[in-house]
């Protein structure tokens, strides 16, 4: 997945449309935009944040699959999880026509809290791998949804 592409001959990242269009026709899915305009208020900015799109209902469920065919302790590999539907947050960007004049991550304090309260660095754990879901194949063209 996309989000940031960098123009190596400027130094500049590349803005939302000219990513869109350079990579066009190519097997790299971009990152979802929640939102495009002026950002007001923080209340409006925690409004953006949304269950995440790459959690499955099951994920819990996966989760301890995972934990046990890696050979981890489920309750360590819980207590060192968010247990939430959300998204861990937001990255904004202040775009031109262009490219990116600046960039943020807003990351939900709820989130940090989890994190800060597991034992130890993510780099010390046992890493879990990803998964995809059998039936799911991320290259595959989507129909129906013209204009998107």
């Amino acid at each position: 997945m996309e989000f940031d592409v960098l123009d190596r001959e400027t130094g500049m990242l590349l803005s939302t449309p000219a990513r869109r269009s350079m990579l066009a026709g190519l097997p790299i899915m971009p990152v979802p935009v929640v939102h495009t305009g002026e950002i007001r208020s923080v209340d409006q900015l925690v409004s953006l944040t949304r269950p995440s799109p790459y959690k499955s209902k099951e994920w819990r469920d996966a989760l301890l699959v995972a934990a046990e065919q890696s050979g981890s302790r489920f309750d360590m590999v819980a207590q060192q999880t968010e247990d939430s539907d959300l998204a861990e947050g937001l990255y904004l960007k202040q775009e031109s026509a262009d490219q990116v004049q600046d960039r943020f991550k807003f990351v939900r304090a709820d989130f940090l809290q989890t994190i800060e309260a597991a034992d130890g660095h993510w780099h010390d754990r046992p890493i879990l791998p990803n998964r995809l879901a059998d039936d799911v194949d991320i290259f595959a063209p989507k129909l129906g949804v013209a204009g998107a």
